[in-house]
């Protein structure tokens, strides 16, 4: 895959919490080392591109250029493993910034260009398998872009790249105004280290084979837009009535409550993103893409409001799935 052009100036902003990621991230390229690693995981591709737009200044003042990619499939995201390996980078690139902020939608099959979450595995393999040669031809930063649901499984999938990382960013959805909202029943551990699990942890035996329904499906792509268009509660509301229709338990509610949790956290609601996001668990007909990102969501929710218990249970859930599922 070729490196893209440079992108129109962004529209969007980031909230307070945002900039004060890119504070962080802007340190580290003043520091301006050889080669060094960063990992941004945002919610939305907006978010990343005002932080690529800002980066490309910082090095043109230096007269640097930034080599980007934009894959529009996950069969281009594998493609750029070979670039990374094989172009050399020119003399004046500070950066190169691979960014796919892309996610699978919950339950529905997938396209014949592939999984974005299979995709990144793929490249995230590759480069753990690389890094030492990826980063010596490195002349400034590699910077990888990736939707913040899939942190937990880069972490799992490539420990070696991971752990010479020099920097972390979480994009916030939305700037928190308030306290957060803590579900006091999660506030101690009341669950001893030799107790069972509790039932939205419990990974089934088997990967479920139902599908939801067409009209679920539907109500899925066009809140799965909505999202990503960075309009949370217009797609709360179409997830919302679309639960409350269909049978408890179902593949249907299931994957609709998944993908509601992260429209709940999107709009800063932790509470009903974590009672959503267990609601679906519950169900053994969640699809395994989705129980992965409502994991992911539980135990980053719980760390956020010190339920350690609850965040421990979902990571260790999490876990068993990837394992499942190799």
């Amino acid at each position: 895959m070729s490196p893209a052009a440079e992108p129109a100036e962004p529209r969007a902003s980031l909230s307070s919490g945002g900039e004060r990621e890119w504070d962080r991230l802007r340190s580290e390229f003043d520091m301006a080392r050889s080669s060094w690693l960063g990992w941004v995981f945002a919610s939305s591709a907006e978010d990343a591109a005002v932080l690529e737009h800002r980066v490309r200044g910082i090095l043109r003042n230096r007269m640097q250029t930034v080599r980007s990619y934009h894959p529009s499939t996950p069969a281009d995201l594998i493609d750029v493993t070979s670039a990374l390996m094989a172009e050399a980078w020119p003399d004046d690139c500070g950066c190169v910034w691979v960014e796919a902020v892309r996610v699978d939608s919950p339950g529905l099959t997938v396209p014949a260009t592939g999984s974005w979450t299979d995709a990144w595995q793929h490249l995230l393999l590759r480069l753990n398998d690389h890094r030492d040669a990826v980063l010596r031809r490195a002349n400034g930063a590699l910077v990888l872009v990736a939707p913040v649901t899939l942190k937990a499984m880069t972490r799992d999938a490539a420990p070696d790249l991971w752990s010479v990382r020099s920097i972390v960013v979480e994009l916030p959805a939305v700037e928190r105004t308030g306290p957060v909202d803590q579900p006091t029943a999660m506030s101690r551990p009341q669950r001893g280290n030799d107790a069972p699990a509790p039932s939205w942890a419990v990974v089934p035996d088997a990967e479920p084979v139902s599908m939801p329904s067409a009209g679920a499906l539907d109500v899925l792509r066009q809140a799965t837009t909505a999202l990503a268009s960075g309009r949370p509660n217009e797609a709360r509301e179409q997830l919302r009535g679309a639960a409350a229709a269909y049978t408890s338990g179902s593949v249907e509610e299931a994957s609709v409550l998944a993908l509601l949790a992260a429209a709940d956290e999107a709009v800063a609601d932790d509470s009903a993103a974590l009672d959503h996001a267990r609601h679906a668990l519950r169900s053994p007909e969640l699809p395994a893409p989705a129980r992965t990102r409502a994991l992911d969501l539980t135990w980053r929710l719980a760390e956020r409001i010190g339920a350690w218990e609850l965040a421990g249970a979902a990571a260790q859930a999490l876990l068993a799935l990837h394992r499942s599922v190799r």
